[in-house]
Parts: structure tokens; C-alpha cells; sequence
């Protein structure tokens, strides 16, 4: 438990903040369009996990033209996509320190 804590005091305000608006945002799509503003350097960023409750506020919208025609399947893509960009960025780092 210390170490989380020591973890959560090196963190900035700004990355600290923008956790938190990846988890708690409201409403649900600004918080989907939170995530999805950039790819994230952290490879376990909250911006990158399964987030259902959105999940399930973009199914109640149909397939409308007033939000971009958002489906869940384009959510999943997307979520795959910078889940991948992130591994791989991680995976460099790895790479150029050994």
C-alpha cells in the first residue's frame, strides 16, 4: 500500500486530473471523448480500459448522424487501436533501455 501511495505523490496534478477524468467524467461521452483525445504514454492508463457504462451510452443512441454515427463496434476498434499504439510505444522504451 505504501508504494501505491508513493506512486500516486510523483504523480503531476495534470496526469493526476486527467486519471481522474478517464474513471469519474460526466457526462459519459465527454468522458469517451476525454480518452480518446490522445494515447497515452502509460500503457495501463485507465483512458485504455473497457469502459462499459460509455459502452452502454453509446448502444442508447442508435446510429444517428447528431453524434457522428458512434456505434460500439467503432468503440471497440478505437480501443483496440490505441491499446496497440500504447504496447508498442511501451514495448520501444523497453527495447532502447536494455
Amino acid at each position: 500500500m505504501k508504494l501505491k501511495n508513493k506512486n500516486v505523490r510523483r504523480r503531476g496534478l495534470f496526469e493526476r486530473i486527467d486519471r481522474w477524468l478517464c474513471i469519474y467524467a460526466r457526462p459519459l461521452l465527454f468522458r469517451w471523448v476525454w480518452q480518446t483525445l490522445w494515447i497515452r504514454k502509460d500503457e495501463f492508463h485507465p483512458s485504455l480500459d473497457r469502459d462499459v457504462e460509455v459502452e452502454f451510452r453509446i448502444s442508447s443512441l442508435g446510429n444517428g448522424w447528431l453524434h457522428g454515427g458512434i456505434t460500439v463496434e467503432r468503440y471497440h476498434l478505437d480501443l483496440i487501436r490505441r491499446r496497440n499504439i500504447a504496447h508498442n510505444r511501451t514495448i520501444d522504451q523497453v527495447l532502447l533501455s536494455a
